[in-house]
């Protein structure tokens, strides 16, 4: 067992070195007003004058309705019953937010796809061994569905023969997840283990890894008896899973929302641009970017970018090389880098910025440049960019002495510094020095202590 601040601290440190994936199952249907499979198999039970509870094995359970009604007959009551239900879930959007890349359930509903595209995000549904061709991990959400999907009821695994034949009809979808349990940290959410796919292939990799195998956590309701105490434990001895306990599946979009708080202070957007600058000016943006990069970096601060003309190929190229020679964590976790499109409409521009600026609690200006007749002006992006952090309640970090727009966003924050208590001892540093190591220490420190206020 494990405490709520432990595994979110935990979860922080996992995702910056191996990645994170969530796997939910059924325990997700309450928050969307679902039946769960108790209470999905119900009419089952009825017709065949058997009384089921939590404790009844529903797969067998299943197989036996199959048996007497046969297969046909048990999907098309499955499929009737998930069509009539809505799909909106608090529970789904703060996993969603979290900013997992892959997620894995158990379910055969639509209430994750719905919910993604709610947030007009872009995602991959895998739910046929055909489907592992399609995976994409640049700017996607994989939704992997073991069980398969409503769309193919034919498919789908609902009975203890298709549980005794997965590996007979799955093997490579067992791969795909046995692959994803050894490289990255499990978040299971409203899962119950009771088909032991997941506990199967969790055994087979500890035969081989042993104590190097990675550590994955679960949420889970609190039962209050002997025998869920003692598994929970034998989650943790045998197969690295410890547990987060809830006294109800409505404490855990909080949980999130606050692990999702916990990683975006590691975050920071960096704005700005230019597209001329003297041999002197350009030197001092190369090194203020290699200085700052490289500090954010050893600081434990992840760096997100629209790599802006000339900053963000800077930033990137520096920090690229810091990840690969110190070897600490992944390119992918440590820089997230989103350019924008060569042609996009205002509208689009700014829905795109606010997606940028969304992943990181903190933001830093520097320079913010353009030609327009080949006379160098303010950048309108950058100033965007502070106008938005300014409506989502970020930190605010503009380096004055860099000029351009960033110094017109330092006018701004000066003006109004009691709205910035974080920068006060710091103002005259980000107005005047020169020297890019004492600037990058100066921006920490400001970083450091917005993030303990």
């Amino acid at each position: 067992m494990i405490s709520k601040e432990d595994f979110i601290n935990a979860i922080i440190a996992s995702k910056q070195e191996n990645g994170i994936s969530a796997f939910v199952g059924a325990g997700l249907c309450s928050d969307a007003q679902m039946p769960d499979w108790l209470h999905l198999l119900k009419p089952c039970a009825e017709e065949l004058g058997i009384f089921i509870d939590e404790n009844t094995d529903l797969f067998k359970f299943a197989q036996y309705y199959a048996n007497s009604f046969g297969y046909n007959k048990l999907r098309k009551l499955i499929n009737k019953t998930l069509n009539t239900y809505q799909h909106d879930s608090t529970l789904v959007s703060s996993i969603l937010n979290v900013g997992f890349k892959s997620i894995w359930t158990t379910n055969y509903d639509k209430i994750i796809e719905n919910n993604i595209i709610k947030l007009k995000a872009l995602s991959n549904t895998i739910f046929d061994e055909k489907d592992l061709a399609n995976i994409s991990w640049q700017n996607r959400i994989n939704i992997f569905k073991l069980n398969g999907d409503i769309s193919n009821l034919n498919n789908i695994v609902i009975t203890q023969n298709d549980i005794d034949n997965y590996q007979n009809n799955h093997g490579l979808f067992l791969t795909f997840l046995k692959r994803e349990l050894v490289t990255n940290t499990f978040i299971f959410i409203g899962y119950s283990f009771n088909d032991h796919i997941v506990l199967s292939a969790l055994a087979e990799i500890n035969q081989y890894l042993g104590e190097s195998s990675n550590t994955h956590y679960t949420i889970m309701k609190n039962k209050h008896t002997d025998e869920f105490k003692m598994f929970i434990e034998d989650l943790e001895k045998r197969y690295h899973i410890k547990t987060v306990l809830v006294e109800d599946y409505t404490e855990i979009p909080a949980l999130l929302d606050n692990l999702k708080k916990k990683i975006l202070d590691r975050n920071v957007f960096i704005s700005g641009s230019f597209e001329y600058l003297s041999n002197e000016e350009d030197t001092f943006a190369y090194t203020l970017c290699k200085s700052l990069g490289e500090g954010l970096i050893d600081s434990n601060y992840n760096i997100v970018t629209g790599f802006g003309r000339n900053i963000g190929y800077y930033i990137s190229g520096v920090v690229t090389q810091k990840i690969i020679n110190s070897n600490i964590g992944s390119i992918e976790e440590r820089l997230i880098m989103r350019p924008f499109a060569h042609i996009m409409t205002l509208e689009e521009d700014t829905q795109f910025r606010k997606l940028l600026i969304s992943n990181a609690n903190s933001t830093i200006y520097m320079f913010g440049q353009h030609l327009k007749n080949q006379q160098p002006e303010n950048s309108r992006g950058t100033f965007e960019e502070y106008e938005i952090a300014k409506s989502m309640g970020k930190i605010i970090i503009p380096i004055g002495v860099t000029g351009y727009s960033s110094r017109v966003i330092f006018n701004d924050v000066k003006k109004n510094i009691i709205n910035y208590p974080y920068l006060e001892q710091y103002i005259n540093v980000l107005e005047k020095e020169k020297n890019v190591n004492t600037l990058s220490s100066c921006i920490i420190s400001i970083l450091n202590r917005a993030k303990i206020n």
